[in-house]
């Protein structure tokens, strides 16, 4: 049986995970749509795009969570399969949402913007102010984002060591069976040769074994 820290069952780990990932997955769904719906016109071609990706994303994870939490439930490796497929591919589309978004904090025209915003809200504020703040803002994202993806992974690897769990279970049942329908299945008797009696029949007295040709 596969398991995760240590003890725990990976059965369990994915029947507590799917229920996470379902509730986020339909929150973060649920925000995107009810934004996307209150922009509305006001909204700009970018926000749209990102709002509809983020929308449709999370809420296919959280209906293929829900697959999963039945999965775990009946052990059922088809439903679990495809809940460990959306989590991969929810793993990887936040490893590059991830990635624009830190180099979008570093890019020129990003910090000039935030500078301006923030002595615009604080008057006293001076440029050297509001960039070490802002290096402060960064470090913490890039440390929260790193620590979330490798959660996300760890969760990854765990739904994937259920489904293993799962396979080699379907490969010993099936060859469980197979030995069953053996042990039960009537013995072959092969009829073998009874040694000592003439392979061909005696000549009739007074016949030769020769046949004249002549």
């Amino acid at each position: 049986m596969e398991t995760f820290c240590c003890c725990i069952p990976v059965r369990f780990g994915v029947f507590i995970l799917s229920l996470l990932t379902a509730a986020g997955g339909g929150l973060v769904s649920g925000v995107s749509w009810a934004q996307f719906v209150k922009l509305g016109s006001d909204a700009t071609t970018e926000q749209k795009v990102i709002l509809i990706i983020a929308g449709v994303i999370y809420g296919l994870l959280a209906i293929f969570s829900i697959f999963g939490f039945i999965g775990s439930v009946i052990a059922s490796r088809p439903l679990v399969k495809s809940y460990s497929v959306i989590l991969w591919i929810n793993f990887l589309l936040s490893l590059v949402a991830g990635g624009l978004a830190i180099w979008q904090l570093f890019a020129g025209n990003a910090v000039q913007t935030v500078i301006d915003s923030c002595q615009a809200s604080d008057p006293n504020a001076t440029v050297d102010d509001c960039t070490d703040a802002y290096k402060v803002v960064r470090i913490v994202y890039i440390v929260v984002y790193a620590v979330f993806e490798l959660i996300v992974l760890y969760a990854c690897v765990i739904v994937s060591r259920y489904v293993d769990q799962l396979s080699q279970e379907k490969m010993f049942h099936s060859v469980e069976n197979m030995e069953h329908a053996m042990a039960h299945q009537q013995p072959v008797i092969i009829q073998q040769p009874v040694y000592g009696n003439p392979a061909y029949a005696p000549l009739p007295a007074g016949s030769s074994p020769y046949v004249n040709k002549a």
